[in-house]
């Protein structure tokens, strides 16, 4: 019960101290929302995936445009996948799908790569692996030949919340 009134006691005395209450909740607060309204300025938060599309027929196509109309993913199509890797190992995108060319060929299994950021998170391997695998099971009586190979570049690529808002919490 005495700690109780202590805690009531000491939160009597911190809401009383408007000088304590702007340094302890106001000026964090509009410190970390200044610098996200800053960062929204900066452009889309979409995920960018570069495609280089080796294979570039029906069954490559539909991939990249379903993969293109999920919500939060922008496909680029590339020629070069070496230049590609280049923009991923720099920091302009955050993920290369790598399409080889005997993609979705009949009694083929050609596994389809993909690379990323170290800084990038698994959305894009999760979406493309869940549209591999519906695509595969479409090809019904066919064992499953599609898959998605994981690489991690590693990058120093870092935002406002990777370190700023982890020190004013």
């Amino acid at each position: 019960m005495l700690i109780f009134h202590l805690a009531i006691a000491n939160l009597k005395m911190t809401l009383r101290n408007r000088q304590a209450l702007f340094w302890a909740l106001a000026f964090p607060l509009a410190f970390v929302l200044f610098f996200a309204l800053l960062g929204s300025f900066a452009g889309d938060s979409d995920i960018t995936i570069l495609a280089a599309d080796g294979a570039d027929n029906d069954l490559s196509r539909r991939l990249l445009d379903e993969l293109d109309a999920l919500d939060g993913f922008a496909v680029s199509p590339r020629a070069d996948a070496a230049a590609a890797r280049a923009e991923i190992e720099s920091g302009d995108a955050d993920y290369l799908l790598e399409i080889p060319p005997g993609f979705g060929a009949d009694g083929a299994s050609a596994p389809v790569s993909l690379t990323r950021s170290s800084a990038g998170g698994a959305a894009a391997e999760a979406a493309a692996g869940r549209l591999l695998a519906l695509m595969d099971m479409e090809r019904a009586g066919v064992s499953p030949r599609l898959s998605l190979a994981v690489e991690i570049v590693e990058t120093e690529v870092f935002d406002f919340r990777a370190f700023v808002l982890p020190g004013i919490a």
